[in-house]
């Protein structure tokens, strides 16, 4: 084989789609996990889920990621923070959360932390359910609800794991792990006429 084919099928084979993690027993989980490395749209729909779960009373805590930050202590990421402070991505969540929960800024936060157990563990004294940004699943307790988000066009991206391309697990890993596969469209892409749900 050539080593880059070599390379996938090593990848394939040692890829976790669930992610170990210590859950909090009375706290619900909902995981949101994307199959590539990128541009699955696992984010929005993570988001979309916590303004959804909050807009029904319950408080809610989006763990996010401080992609390409140094986070030293965990905290709740706020609205005016800095944007190197936890990443732009967590600090673009928060400001929409803030939005949407205007009058009632505890009713859904975000946590950034060290490492995703310490955020977890923070989070779990903030909210009622705790909406996982980046794991499709966990072990060893499975969360309450895995979701799976797939880009419309590409929900597989090139098909083929590192070094050929940017899947991070064989499709077949992912759907035996989450509860429910949700395509998402670029609003500017022309209309799916299939029966798919999007966000």
């Amino acid at each position: 084989l050539p080593m880059t084919a070599f390379g996938a099928l090593v990848w394939a084979g040692v890829a976790r789609v669930a992610r170990p993690l210590v859950a909090p027993a009375n706290r619900m989980i909902v995981t949101v996990g994307g199959p590539t490395l990128g541009g699955s749209g696992r984010t929005p729909l993570a988001l979309a889920c916590t303004k959804a779960i909050a807009a029904h009373g319950a408080r809610v805590a989006f763990v996010a990621h401080g992609y390409g930050r140094r986070i030293d202590a965990v905290r709740v990421v706020r609205p005016d923070d800095a944007f190197d402070a936890s990443g732009d991505e967590a600090l673009l969540v928060a400001r929409s959360l803030a939005k949407t929960c205007e009058g009632d800024p505890q009713r859904a936060v975000v946590v950034v932390g060290p490492s995703r157990q310490a955020s977890v563990d923070f989070a779990a004294t903030k909210a009622d359910v705790l909406i996982v940004d980046g794991p499709p699943q966990l072990a060893p307790r499975r969360a309450d609800l895995a979701l799976l988000a797939v880009d419309d066009e590409e929900p597989w991206g090139a098909g083929r794991c590192p070094p050929r391309g940017d899947l991070r697990a064989h499709p077949s890993r992912f759907l035996e792990a989450v509860d429910a596969v949700v395509r998402i469209r670029d609003p500017l892409a022309a209309p799916n006429k299939g029966p798919d749900q999007f966000v």
